[in-house]
Parts: C-alpha cells; structure tokens; sequence
C-alpha cells in the first residue's frame, strides 16, 4: 500500500491560513473577553496563574505554544 507524500509546506499554509482566518474572528467572539483584559483583567485561569506563580523581570522567558492572538500570553 503506497502513500502519496505530504506535501509539508502546503500543509504549513493551510494551516496558517486558517489559523489567521480564526485570529481575525475571535477576538470579536463571546467566547473572549477582550474587553475585560483591556480593562485589567487576567484571561488566565485561576489554576494557571497558581501554576505560574509570581512573574518577575528577570530576564524569564515564558512560551505560550498555544495562544490564540495574544490574550493569554499578555495576561
């Protein structure tokens, strides 16, 4: 049983439209609530602020692999 290769870039920009298409549309969503991060509000969940602990300037880099547009690494 043979399979066609994978064509990687094109699967890369796919991927990345789509996921602009998204970034474009959520922040515009219930489902996010830019409004209240932008009046001061955390989008965190208590258990990832806990885990995270205090942040100081250090020099620390944080990661966040999967934030959408930005929110949760901001926050």
């Amino acid at each position: 049983m043979d399979e066609e290769p994978v064509d990687r870039q094109a699967f890369v920009e796919d991927n990345r439209a789509r996921w602009e298409e998204l970034a474009r549309i959520h922040p515009d969503t219930d489902f996010y609530d830019v409004q209240g991060f932008l009046d001061g509000e955390s989008s965190l969940n208590d258990l990832e602020r806990e885990e995270l602990g205090p942040l100081v300037d250090d020099g620390t880099r944080l990661l966040h692999l999967q934030c959408h547009f930005g929110l949760d690494t901001l926050s």
